[in-house]
């Protein structure tokens, strides 16, 4: 590996933005992690998945009809504030809208997210089998509390990347304004 990507990667990892926490199931305790790099993979492959279920509830008519406030309330639910906050900046408009969301978001959740969750320690992801994958899936959807978890810890990725997007903008603003 030439020099030039050494240091690039030494200051990748040492201004890595980074979700840790521990997955539970069964008493059993697994730490985890997300990175700024797995979110732009995630939304890239989240994105595909709503606009493909998009056409397809608007085929059926879904975008003539208004958003059912009651699912979406129950959406909501159990989530912390701030990913609450979030969603309700990109609330749906229409029906088709709003199934697309929800297909997305689950698939996300559900079936995307696992490719990505990593080891704290080691960097490298957990699940890498394909088997591996089917299982964490199938949990994910029998475990509402870890459905929950990951959902709530996209949601804080999401916000710390725009955090530090909005220091750097802040600062930016303020080293031009001394110029």
């Amino acid at each position: 590996m030439n020099e030039a990507v050494k240091l690039m990667r030494a200051a990748q990892k040492k201004n890595e933005i980074r979700v840790e926490f521990t997955m539970e199931y069964h008493n059993v305790k697994v730490p985890a992690m997300l990175t700024q790099v797995d979110k732009f993979l995630i939304i890239e492959r989240q994105d595909l998945v709503y606009k493909v279920a998009y056409v397809e509830y608007r085929n059926k008519g879904l975008d003539q009809e208004p958003i059912d406030e009651d699912e979406w309330s129950q959406g909501l639910e159990g989530l912390d504030p701030e990913t609450v906050k979030q969603l309700n900046e990109s609330k749906p408009t229409n029906l088709a809208q709003q199934s697309a969301q929800r297909i997305a978001r689950m698939k996300t959740i559900r079936q995307i997210i696992p490719e990505f969750l990593k080891d704290p320690q080691t960097g490298k992801r957990i699940f890498t089998e394909q088997e591996d994958l089917d299982f964490i899936q199938e949990v994910i959807c029998s475990n509402m509390p870890l459905m929950t978890q990951l959902t709530n810890k996209f949601g804080e990725l999401l916000r710390a990347e725009k955090e530090v997007a909005d220091k750097a903008k802040n600062s930016s603003k303020q080293e031009s304004s001394k110029s």
